[in-house]
């Protein structure tokens, strides 16, 4: 269900006043923007949008999904959101950008694929499994964070 009425949208996109309402907050609400988005289908709003919204978690996949074919703009939007998040966030982004973008072959797809390769690689501990019998089934993974 859409929070905020076509009328508001339709304002804001075309740059009338809204009354009732702070544009500032407007633009780092999550709804209102999706919206607005939605309506517009330019990515270019997403230059309109608050400082917060620009890191919130749900918004960039939002847009990685809405816009999944211009990659060069999720470059950009996905290497923003990663300057100031934890190791573990930046990896759930960076599987979502290879569920989403698999069949992609461009270079900024290749890295980061290759970075979730060296966070399995650095983060795991193999060892052989022994049973009773002194017998082998091989390796098991497991994987640990610091």
């Amino acid at each position: 269900m859409k929070k905020y009425c076509k009328d508001i949208i339709m304002n804001y996109i075309n740059g009338e006043d809204i009354l009732d309402y702070d544009v500032l907050l407007l633009e780092d609400d999550i709804d209102f923007m999706m919206q607005v988005i939605d309506e517009t289908s330019d990515k270019n709003m997403y230059y309109m949008c608050g400082d917060n919204l620009k890191k919130n978690f749900k918004f960039i996949v939002y847009l990685i999904n809405k816009f999944y074919n211009d990659i060069k703009f999720i470059e950009m939007i996905s290497k923003e959101y990663m300057k100031n998040i934890d190791e573990i966030k930046q990896i759930e982004l960076q599987i979502i950008l290879c569920d989403i973008l698999n069949d992609v072959e461009d270079d900024y797809i290749m890295s980061v694929k290759l970075s979730l390769a060296v966070f399995y690689i650095k983060n795991k501990i193999v060892y052989e499994t022994e049973f009773d019998d002194g017998s082998s089934l091989g390796f098991d993974i497991v994987l640990t964070l610091y």
